[in-house]
């Protein structure tokens, strides 16, 4: 089992922790990462997004918190089935070719990423004819990475699902949310932030002039490199050391969540036929991903330009 993980920043609704600007990139732009990647060729793409089951246990803790699970409520109901009786029926329905009743079943399997990978395989006419709420919701949606990078490579590709590989993990106890919050902003007073602010302001020198020039490759090159991956690790370093209770309690959770994410991979890999998998994550979880992914017996693939010799290709 060979995995690449590559990591990225944030576009569309999510974020970086700094919150940083990335611009409004096109998959245009993500062309030549797009066909770097595809000679790979991966039989499986996992992305940051929740697993099915993630959904479904955070529905039976708060319910319809969400206007996707909302959604997604509204099609279990409406087509009579669960949600993993929706993921069951839309492996038939895929295999079938019926992309538009696989689109909806996806949305009711909490499997939003392959919901939005074989929307962009329906034409127009086609997705005319889907149900108001769920174009409205689709068409809706700000393009982040995973409709910028994961989608067309794996059209490319020729896959007809992506797997989401995230989890939901409470940063700390929500009576200490304030108290975790207030840690953040003194260590950023003191300066303990300071070589991680440097790194990710000359990140957004480079994203920048590579934007510019309408190809992100050697930005994606360089953000995965081990000087970047290492320097990102040292916050939790910092959190822990200096965080008091609430820092090192982010600092398990974060662990926690980064755990929960390596087993959705290794799950998936024990059940799809493939040998090489891309994990497309926010660049701060490469690292942890790597190492417990390499601890469970997986090869780390690195992109060609990481020259550190950390796993080998």
């Amino acid at each position: 089992m060979k995995v690449l993980v590559l990591g990225t920043v944030h576009f569309g609704d999510s974020s970086d922790y700094y919150r940083t600007q990335w611009g409004n990139p096109t998959p245009k732009d993500m062309e030549g990462l797009v066909e770097y990647l595809a000679t790979y060729d991966f039989g499986a793409v996992f992305v940051e997004s929740p697993a099915p089951w993630e959904w479904a246990l955070l529905k039976d803790t708060y319910g319809d918190e969400s206007a996707y699970m909302d959604l997604a409520t509204r099609l279990q109901k409406d087509l009579a089935v669960g949600w993993f009786e929706a993921y069951r029926k839309s492996d038939a329905l895929l295999k079938e070719g019926d992309l538009k009743g696989a689109v909806e079943h996806l949305l009711a399997a909490y499997d939003l990423p392959s919901a939005v990978l074989n929307w962009a395989r329906l034409g127009d006419r086609e997705k005319g004819t889907l149900r108001e709420d769920v174009r409205e919701y689709l068409n809706g949606q700000r393009p982040n990475e995973i409709d910028l990078i994961a989608v067309p490579l794996a059209l490319r590709l020729g896959h007809v699902r992506l797997y989401g590989a995230d989890a939901f993990v409470e940063d700390v106890p929500e009576h200490m949310t304030d108290a975790l919050i207030e840690t953040f902003k003194r260590l950023d007073s003191e300066g303990k932030f300071k070589k991680i602010k440097e790194i990710m302001n000359k990140w957004k020198v480079l994203y920048d002039k590579s934007f510019e020039n309408v190809d992100l490759l050697g930005f994606f090159l360089h953000i995965n490199s081990k000087d970047s991956t290492d320097a990102l690790e040292e916050q939790w370093r910092i959190l822990s050391e200096y965080g008091g209770v609430p820092g090192r309690l982010k600092v398990r959770s974060w662990l926690a969540r980064n755990m929960k994410m390596a087993s959705y991979v290794l799950k998936g890999m024990a059940h799809i036929p493939a040998e090489r998998a891309l994990v497309l994550v926010g660049v701060s979880h490469k690292g942890p991903l790597e190492k417990l992914l390499a601890t469970a017996g997986v090869e780390i693939l690195k992109l060609e330009g990481e020259d550190d010799g950390r796993y080998g290709r």
